[in-house]
Order: C-alpha cells, then structure tokens, then sequence
C-alpha cells in the first residue's frame, strides 16, 4: 500500500493538463481514487464543506439562544454538545 505522503509526492509529481473546458473536481477523484486513495478521501471531505456562511449565522444565532444571563457558566465543550444534539434532533 503507498503511503499518503507518497501518494502526495505522486499527485504533485504529475504533469499539468491545461484544457478550454472545466473539469469537475469531484469526478476528478473519483477516477483517480485507485491512485491516490489517501487524498480521494480527503478531497471528498473537503469539498463536502458547503460554501456558505448560513450555517456559521445560524450557530452563532443558536448560540446566543443557548448562552443567557442564566446559563453564561456553561462551559464550551457542553455548549457544543448542547448544540449537537440539537442539530440531530432537528434533522
């Protein structure tokens, strides 16, 4: 099995491909998974991040909820947890 750092050195070992049309990077990895399953995985994971800040606003929002005058000794890692569990039982 090749390591992800090598598989790294062989990803930036490749030749450059300039085309006029654009390509799709997530069918990109797809077909080159085999080769470089390492960064296949990473890249998926990476480019599930959606590219918004609605859900970033609505955190803070959440948290300005969560977080009152009452309960401002909450800690972070329960305020987290807090809106987790939240988040999973709304989806």
């Amino acid at each position: 099995m090749v390591t992800p750092r090598k598989q790294l050195e062989m990803y930036l070992a490749e030749n450059v491909i300039i085309t006029s049309k654009p390509t799709d990077v997530l069918t990109y990895w797809a077909s080159n998974e085999s080769r470089f399953p390492s960064l296949a995985a990473m890249a998926r994971d990476i480019l599930a991040i959606p590219a918004t800040t609605v859900p970033s606003e609505a955190a803070f929002s959440r948290g300005g909820e969560l977080i009152t005058k009452r309960r401002n000794r909450l800690g972070g890692d329960t305020v987290t947890a807090i809106m987790c569990l939240d988040s999973w039982f709304e989806g």
